[in-house]
């Protein structure tokens, strides 16, 4: 079926039965509620009536999103759209559910589609294209989306956050900065941007007031997994290990894939020597994350072995990629670094380690932050 097929069948099927029409208010309601099980009955009901109807699929798809079933959301999404190519809200949220997939270019495909469906009214749309985007490494691309929303909706503050959380991620520190204090001005218990803002001083060096944003965090939102993960990172930076765990861990439990805790979690267990502990859990990380480059530092370093050929070989392509952060190059160069001390090359362990050294002080002063050696 191609795109003026599906349109001229969504067209037909426009005045739906009141009996599927019926059906489809209760799914909504139900999932509105909460009721997945009971929103999920009127879904299949609908679906079995009125097998070319398009919402009854997208309602499905977004209660197994909520129950966490991502795989049965993603096909379920995927024949709503396949039935509807002129619904916005439709592809957008398929664009959410594809990058949860991990399935990126089928997410910029239908974020973009949204986009344009919206005649670009469709916020969610471009946040999801934007995080689309970062996913391929091409943080740039997702800047110039951010920027873009903003300036077509000055008043969303969910765009500004990300776009500062981005910032965040490539090492533009004091843009993210100023772009959380603006966000605060408005909304001083966001906790996600007290989190983030924790973060963002501890990394330039500033530990009272990363602490106190990380406090206020968990003081206003104790069920925030950022808010436990800013306060962990205020632990460990102060070697209150078993604390950091404590908070890392609950972070995690939150959101089970906080990959950014788990390497927390186990850089605090190398701390506290639990060896073996570390291992189990780094090597799983890499196992749901191949590209997560963090965690092949950690394998490094608590690891007898050197990395495979073909794990190495990630860390030196993705170190040549000019889209690459400079933040998560010095953690490419330290994990080089450890693996040529593992063979004994110590002058070149020693390059790499400089390189790594180089490039966290050249970030710092384009961050108009003193380096500190």
């Amino acid at each position: 079926m191609n795109r003026h097929e599906r349109r001229r069948n969504y067209k037909n099927n426009s005045k739906k039965d009141p009996i599927i029409l019926n059906l489809i208010t209760k799914a909504k309601e139900k999932l509105s509620v909460g009721d997945l099980n009971q929103a999920i009955e009127f879904c299949l009901d609908a679906t079995a009536r009125a097998p070319l109807e398009s919402e009854p699929f997208h309602i499905y798809a977004l209660a197994l999103f909520k129950q966490g079933k991502l795989q049965k959301a993603g096909e379920n999404i995927l024949e709503a759209i396949t039935r509807n190519d002129t619904n916005s809200k439709m592809h957008s949220d398929c664009g959410a559910i594809m990058n949860m997939l991990g399935r990126y270019q089928e997410a910029e495909a239908a974020s973009r589609h949204a986009i344009q469906l919206s005649n670009k009214q469709d916020v969610n749309g471009f946040i999801n294209l934007a995080i689309a985007l970062q996913k391929q490494d091409r943080n740039a691309e997702a800047i110039e989306v951010y920027d873009t929303a903003v300036n077509i909706h000055p008043k969303n503050v969910r765009v500004r956050i990300n776009k500062g959380t981005l910032m965040l991620f490539t090492g533009a520190l004091i843009d993210a900065i100023e772009i959380f204090d603006g966000v605060l001005e408005s909304q001083p218990e966001n906790s996600m941007v007290l989190s983030n803002m924790s973060v963002a001083l501890k990394m330039i060096g500033e530990p009272i007031a990363s602490e106190e944003f990380a406090r206020n965090a968990i003081n206003s939102n104790s069920q925030d997994a950022d808010a436990h993960y800013a306060f962990g990172l205020v632990c460990l930076d102060k070697n209150f290990l078993f604390d950091a765990k404590k908070f890392f861990k609950e972070a995690i439990k939150i959101r089970p894939s906080f990959y950014q805790a788990d390497c927390s979690l186990i850089e605090t267990y190398i701390k506290l020597g639990r060896y073996e502990k570390a291992f189990n859990l780094v090597t799983g990380l890499i196992t749901r994350n191949p590209n997560l480059s963090q965690a092949y530092l950690l394998f490094s370093q608590v690891s007898r072995e050197v990395l495979s050929n073909t794990e190495e070989n990630i860390i030196r392509r993705r170190i040549k990629l000019k889209q690459v952060s400079y933040l998560e190059k010095v953690t490419l160069y330290q994990t080089i670094g450890e693996i040529e001390k593992k063979r004994k090359n110590y002058d070149e362990s020693i390059e790499a380690y400089k390189m790594a050294n180089s490039l966290y002080a050249d970030g710092l002063i384009a961050n108009d932050v003193k380096f500190k050696p």
